[in-house]
């Protein structure tokens, strides 16, 4: 069984944003022009941002992740 961290942890970098995503969360909505995917936790319903903050890099760099309101989704990504 995979641990749920969405309680408590709110940001995450990298390979472990990456695992954590692969093996917990649920991909949402992908913005191809921003560079930014929204993914929602099955258990919590919460959601997260990934982003990738170091654009410049090959690649757009690691990505973060981050803890998103439900009104930041609704107005960064349209949904709901």
């Amino acid at each position: 069984m995979t641990l749920c961290q969405c309680d408590s942890v709110t940001h995450m970098h990298g390979r472990d944003g990456q695992d954590y995503a692969k093996s917990h969360l649920v991909q949402i909505k992908v913005d191809d022009d921003k560079w930014i995917v929204l993914h929602q936790c099955p258990v919590t319903g919460r959601y997260w941002k990934e982003h990738f903050p170091r654009s410049g890099e090959h690649g757009g760099g690691p990505s973060d992740f981050d803890q998103i309101s439900n009104e930041q989704a609704k107005a960064e990504f349209g949904i709901g």
